[in-house]
């Protein structure tokens, strides 16, 4: 069976009967809000070199004058994904999240 287990000595998840050390995973990074944009500037291309980034944007501040300009100028890639979940209350936002994610995470 080759399940997963978290490995202390090591910060990857590794399948028990693989033969090295690190295994490259899918990571699906979701941002909605400058300060998450600044973040994934801080973390994908250490994770893109490592792994396979699905970078997702919420699209909850995404326009120019809020985010758009922030991807250009911290370097991001473009979003893979982009949900257009802007306005709205914070249920419908969040329902609106939840719905767009789920084919991108079961595909």
């Amino acid at each position: 069976m080759n399940t997963f287990r978290s490995a202390r000595h090591n910060r990857f998840l590794v399948p028990r009967n693989a033969p090295g050390y690190p295994v490259r995973v899918k990571i699906v990074s979701v941002v909605g809000t400058r300060p998450q944009l600044i973040k994934a500037a801080a973390l994908q291309p250490a994770l893109r070199a490592r792994h396979d980034e699905v970078f997702v944007d919420t699209g909850q501040h995404w326009d120019e004058s809020m985010a758009g300009a922030f991807v250009t100028e911290l370097g991001l890639a473009r979003p893979d994904y982009s949900l257009g979940v802007g306005g709205g209350s914070h249920a419908e936002q969040t329902a609106a999240m939840l719905t767009g994610l789920e084919p991108i995470l079961l595909g």
